[in-house]
Formats: structure tokens, sequence, C-alpha cells
């Protein structure tokens, strides 16, 4: 699920989030809360709201390299590490 989150929150949405009169940290709070509360929608309980740091992390990572590949390529390695480790691969 990667490549259609990292399109949405770190592509669309970023764009309409990132603002100079803002700040960048806004924005990548705003999308990391945002990322949570979808995950929420779909997973309740304490797994989406561990969502959210990874979520800034990868809003970060969109800011500091302007581009959608470097968040896109650690999503996934993150969620292949997660789905291994829980044994959901």
């Amino acid at each position: 699920m990667a490549l259609p989150e990292e399109l949405f929150f770190r592509g669309y949405l970023w764009r309409r989030l990132s603002d100079p009169h803002r700040g960048r940290l806004a924005a990548i709070i705003a999308n990391g809360a945002l990322f949570a509360a979808t995950h929420a929608l779909i997973h309740p309980g304490a797994w989406a709201v561990a969502t959210f740091l990874p979520g800034c992390y990868f809003a970060w990572l969109r800011c500091r390299t302007n581009n959608l590949a470097t968040p896109l390529l650690t999503h996934a390695l993150a969620n292949t590490l997660l789905f291994a480790a829980t044994g959901r691969l």
C-alpha cells in the first residue's frame, strides 16, 4: 500500500499543506496526523496511532528531498520489514 499512500499523502496532500507562511513543520505534523487519522479508519486502535511518527518522517523526507521516491522507498521498506516481523508477508 506504500505507492497509493505516498502518491496521496506526500504527493497531492503535501502540495496542499506546504505553505511558506505556515512553515514546513506545520505541514509535516498535519501530514502525519492525517496519515494516522486515515489509518485509524482502517485499523482502529493503537496501531493507527503508531503511524503518526512514521507519517511525519515520510513527510519530512518529502520536504527534505523534494521528491516522492525517497519517502516511497522508505515506506515500502518499512512495510516489508513490519510485515515480515509480524508474519503477515
